[in-house]
């Protein structure tokens, strides 16, 4: 996108779309947000050592949410081309906190949890797909009925790992129809609102 089109409006493309997703993220209760580049990193604190399923809404209602962001910018820059995002989730343990100075605060998360969901952001690229999901994730979902048909397994190298990794992709059209199943009253996430 930066080489077709001129600084300004890459400028106010990329402002937009960072402006609506701190809106969107915030909405969902994300503790932290980064832009780093044209990337943006949420972070959910969870209240246990695994999430709880309004937690886990929350997430994937805020990526559903970036995707139309994401989805409207064509139209509203005059674009030549859709601006596509890819999205990489995980779930673990971080350090949390200010990483900062007093004067420049960066409330962050770091940790191997963190590094993954990046290079699981990365491989949505190398396998032509929407949102990968790490291993522990997926395990989440997937205990609802009818949800793991919606993923597509892979394993991959990524970057700076010597293992292949297992990821779990997703379309966004599959995100949405997981959201749906999700909250449909046989999955029992029906009453949570996040």
């Amino acid at each position: 996108l930066a080489r077709r089109i001129d600084e300004a409006t890459l400028a106010q493309t990329l402002g937009a779309f960072i402006r609506k997703a701190e809106t969107a993220l915030l909405q969902q209760g994300a503790w932290t947000q980064k832009y780093i580049g044209d990337a943006v990193m949420a972070v959910w604190l969870h209240q246990k050592c695994a999430p709880e399923q309004v937690e886990l809404l929350a997430v994937l209602q805020s990526l559903a949410t970036l995707a139309d962001i994401a989805g409207e910018l064509q139209s509203q820059f005059a674009l030549d081309a859709p601006v596509r995002i890819g999205a990489g989730i995980n779930t673990g343990i971080a350090s949390i906190g200010n990483v900062g100075s007093d004067a420049f605060a960066d409330h962050t998360a770091l940790g191997d949890v963190v590094n993954k969901a990046f290079r699981l952001e990365s491989a949505t690229k190398q396998i032509h797909c929407d949102v990968a999901l790490g291993q522990r994730t997926y395990d989440y979902l997937a205990q609802t009925d009818g949800a793991a048909p919606l993923f597509e397994p892979h394993t991959v190298m990524l970057k700076g790992y010597q293992d292949p990794a297992p990821l779990f992709a997703l379309s966004f059209a599959a995100l949405n129809k997981l959201l749906a199943l999700l909250r449909s009253p046989s999955a029992g996430w029906a009453s949570l609102d996040p």
